[in-house]
C-alpha cells in the first residue's frame, strides 16, 4: 500500500510537470514566430515558410528544455520522498545535491537557470502546489553617504524583494554587515505612518533615534504588533524595480529599519518620504523562508 501510494504520487507530479513544460514550449514557439513575423512584416503564408528557418533553433531550445524536465521530475520525486520516506535534515542534503546536479546540467545545455535571486516579472513560482505569478521584482541597493553627508552612493550591497500571488518574499540583512536570509513577509501596515514612533523627538527619542545614537551597536528593544523586537539595522535603499507595487516603485529612495527575534522572525519598516519616493512604504513581519526546499518549481 505504501509503495502504491508513493508511485501514484510520483506519477501525478511527473504528469503535472510535463504538461507545464509542454505549455511553455508551445508559448515559446508562438512568441518566436510572432517576433520573426513582426520584424520582417511577413504574412500568414510567409510565416509558415519561416517555420523552416525557426525549427532548428527551436529544436535546440526544446531539447534543452527536455533535459530540464528530467531535472524538475527529480525535484518532484525529492518532494514526495521528503514527505513520506526520509527525515527533514537528510532531505535538505539530498536537495542540495540534486540542485547542484541540475545547475551543472543546465550549464552544459547553455541555459541560465532561474532562481529566486533573478526572478523577473510575469514568471511563476510554485509553492505547495500553488502557482504564484510575479507582479513585482526589485533589487534594493544599499546606499551610503561619504562622511555622513553629501550625495548618496551605492555601497555595493544589494537585496531582493519579490511580490508574487499576494505574497512578499525578501532577502534582508539580519543586522548591519550581517548575513542575508530570505523571508516570507506579511504586510502589517501599508504607508509610512510609523515614522513618528521610530523617530520620536530629541526630548523623548523613539527606538530608531536611540539606535542611531549608539552607532547601531546598542541593545534597543520595542514592542509592536503584539511582539517584542530587537533593533539590528537601519539604512537606506535605492529601488531598482520592474512591475507594479504601491509599497515601493522604481527609483524610490527608502529608509529602512530592521528588527529581529533571533534568526527566524524579522520586522521591516520602509519609510517612503514624499520628495524621495513615489511608493507609500510599509511595515512587514516575516518568517524565515528557504527557497531551496520550499519552491517546487519556477516557470
Amino acid at each position: 500500500m505504501f509503495f502504491q501510494f508513493r508511485m501514484e504520487a510520483l506519477n501525478r507530479l511527473e504528469k503535472q510537470l510535463l504538461l507545464r513544460r509542454l505549455r511553455l514550449e508551445v508559448k515559446l514557439r508562438v512568441r518566436h514566430l510572432n517576433h520573426h513575423c513582426l520584424l520582417h512584416g511577413l504574412g500568414f503564408l510567409k510565416a509558415l515558410l519561416a517555420v523552416g528557418v525557426l525549427l532548428p533553433a527551436l529544436a535546440q531550445v526544446v531539447t534543452a528544455q527536455a533535459r530540464l524536465i528530467q531535472a524538475e521530475v527529480a525535484i518532484a520525486r525529492l518532494r514526495v520522498i521528503r514527505v513520506v520516506a526520509v527525515g527533514e535534515a537528510e532531505a535538505v542534503i539530498i536537495h542540495q545535491e540534486v540542485t547542484q546536479a541540475i545547475h551543472h546540467q543546465a550549464q552544459e545545455a547553455g541555459i541560465k537557470m532561474t532562481t529566486i535571486e533573478n526572478l523577473e516579472k510575469d514568471q511563476v513560482i510554485v509553492i505547495d502546489g500553488k502557482e504564484h505569478s510575479v507582479k513585482f521584482s526589485a533589487t534594493l541597493h544599499s546606499l551610503v553617504q561619504m562622511d555622513g553627508q553629501g550625495a548618496w552612493v551605492r555601497s555595493g550591497k544589494s537585496y531582493r524583494a519579490i511580490y508574487a500571488g499576494g505574497v512578499w518574499f525578501m532577502s534582508l540583512p539580519l543586522k548591519e554587515g550581517g548575513k542575508t536570509r530570505w523571508f516570507r513577509m506579511e504586510l502589517k501596515e501599508a504607508g509610512s505612518g510609523l515614522g513618528g514612533f521610530f523617530l520620536g523627538s530629541k526630548e523623548d527619542p523613539g527606538p530608531g533615534r536611540k539606535f542611531a545614537k549608539t552607532q547601531e551597536r546598542g541593545e534597543v528593544r520595542f514592542d509592536l504588533f503584539k511582539e517584542s523586537w530587537l533593533m539590528t539595522d537601519i539604512g537606506t535603499f535605492d529601488v531598482e524595480a520592474d512591475g507594479f507595487s504601491e509599497i515601493m516603485k522604481n527609483g524610490d529612495r527608502l529608509y529602512y529599519l530592521v528588527s529581529t527575534q533571533g534568526e527566524e522572525r524579522i520586522f521591516l519598516y520602509l519609510d517612503a518620504r514624499p520628495k524621495e519616493a513615489q511608493g507609500i512604504g510599509a511595515a512587514f513581519v516575516g518568517v524565515a523562508f528557504n527557497p531551496e526546499t520550499e519552491i517546487e518549481s519556477i516557470l
